[in-house]
């Protein structure tokens, strides 16, 4: 009997799982294959990714760039320009009363800045363990949701990157559109907010917004 009550508890745990997901999968392709223009902004109704796309396709060459060196001279100034910029910090204000959403992008660089805050110093108050943790989970997800398939040639582990410093050449979408898109949504943003006396300083390397 107690068997059997666990089969069927779990069995139901299992299709409410299912339901779950299958509910959240549609919903998120809803979002995307959907023609609505129209979002209230309200609860869950607000669109899956920024009014920009189709993103036009650029090129990149990977590379062992040396613009942002992990420690030395200049280097804390060039890591802080992930979360510094665009103004706004990746904060956007979509919709009639300017809901705020974080932009996955913006996210993403965030996480970087702050592994690398880490690797510097130990004992550093935001990028504290938890943080970081937070962060390297939110990374590896993403990647898996990216499913990159792109081929490198060889082995990676046994590649020389003092001599061989140019990598594959990739094709993007142009993720200076975010950053414009971002950056004029600010403006809009502080004009809108203006006409309110709404404050919109934004405080820290990844600042909301918000008076403190």
């Amino acid at each position: 009997m107690k068997v059997t009550l666990i089969t069927r508890a779990l069995l139901l745990l299992c299709i409410s799982n299912l339901a779950f997901t299958g509910w959240h999968v549609f919903s998120k392709l809803r979002k995307r294959l959907g023609k609505r223009q129209g979002y209230s902004y309200v609860g869950s109704d607000y669109p899956s990714e920024l009014p920009i796309r189709p993103l036009p396709l650029v090129e990149i060459q990977l590379q062992e760039s040396v613009q942002l060196p992990l420690v030395g001279q200049g280097a804390d100034e060039a890591w802080m320009t992930l979360t510094t910029y665009p103004p706004g910090k990746g904060w956007v204000r979509l919709g009639p009363d300017r809901r705020l959403f974080a932009v996955v992008m913006f996210h993403q660089l965030h996480c970087l800045r702050m592994i690398q805050r880490a690797f510097v110093n130990k004992t550093d108050p935001i990028a504290g363990p938890h943080h970081v943790q937070h962060c390297l989970n939110y990374l590896r997800q993403h990647f898996l949701c990216e499913a990159a398939d792109d081929l490198e040639e060889g082995d990676f582990m046994t590649r020389d990157y003092e001599r061989d410093r140019m990598g594959s050449t990739l094709v993007c979408e142009d993720w200076t559109k975010v950053y414009e898109f971002a950056e004029k949504n600010f403006e809009e943003w502080k004009a809108w907010a203006s006409e309110r006396g709404i404050c919109t300083i934004a405080d820290g390397e990844w600042g909301d917004g918000i008076c403190r």
